[in-house]
Parts: C-alpha cells; structure tokens; sequence
C-alpha cells in the first residue's frame, strides 16, 4: 500500500459505506457458500462445504491486520503485539458483519417482492430461504457462535 492517492483503488464501492473494514471480508465469506446462478430452482443456493474454517478466517483477518499495520506505520507496538491485541475484537467484528450481511440481503430480498407476486404465488422465496439459512449456519456453527456473544 503507498500514500500516493492517485493509486487508489476502490474495490466492491457498494459495500464502502456500510463503515465495520471488517464488513467487505465477512460479505467475501458469505458469497464463497452462497451460488447466485444456480441452475435448478430456487436459482440460489448455499454450499456450506464452501464455508471458510476459522483456522482460514483467522489467517486472513491477520493478513489484513498485517496490511494495516504496515501501512498505517504503527511504531508503538511491534506486528506481534498488535495481532494478539486486535485479532480477537476483529474476529467478534467479522462474524456480526457475516450476520449483518446475511440479514442485509435476506431483507433485500423480501422488499423485491410485489403483492401481484405473492397473489399469484410466483415469487422465489428460495433466496430469503438460503440467506436466512447461512445466517442459523453461522449462528449454530461450533467454532463461529463463541464470538457472537
């Protein structure tokens, strides 16, 4: 990372206001699992094979702490001293923004439906069904719920 602002790039710009910097990682998480373009219907579905483990998470979220650090030029501890005092409260950060991700588009969904849908019974609920199922998988996931608390 360089100081230089004409290098700037600005990737995944929907999600940039949205403020946790763990957010842009936890929605990389849930779109892993979750297959926008599949073939059969509900035309959406959730491969939880797919899921990250923690030891992954972890390991990214302290590769993206090692970024920060190197380019923020942090001076008053050393790289080992900011990951054991930061990683934790970014992992409890991740995991909400995964939950905050999942409601997100499991609401998004819910709004794109017309009454004219619901009369005639043609809106796919398969999409708020998976949504709402990654959420009750990282809710109930062993490893996961201990940083929700």
């Amino acid at each position: 990372m360089k100081h230089d602002l004409s290098e700037v790039k600005i990737i995944d710009f929907e999600y940039a206001a949205f403020g946790p910097e763990e957010y842009d990682l936890a929605n990389i998480f849930n779109e892993m699992i979750v297959d926008n373009n599949h073939p059969y219907y509900p035309f959406i579905w959730a491969y939880f094979e797919n899921c990250l483990t923690f030891d992954e998470i972890s390991s990214m979220l302290k590769q993206f702490l090692t970024l920060k650090y190197d380019y923020l030029q942090i001076k008053t501890e050393s790289l080992e001293e900011y990951l054991n005092n930061h990683t934790e409260q970014h992992l409890k950060n991740f995991f909400r923004c995964a939950l905050l991700n999942n409601l997100y588009w499991g609401i998004w969904a819910v709004l794109l439906i017309k009454e004219k849908d619901i009369n005639n019974e043609v809106f796919n609920f398969g999409y708020v069904n998976t949504w709402m199922d990654l959420y009750e998988y990282t809710v109930n996931h062993p490893e996961f719920s201990k940083y929700l608390s």
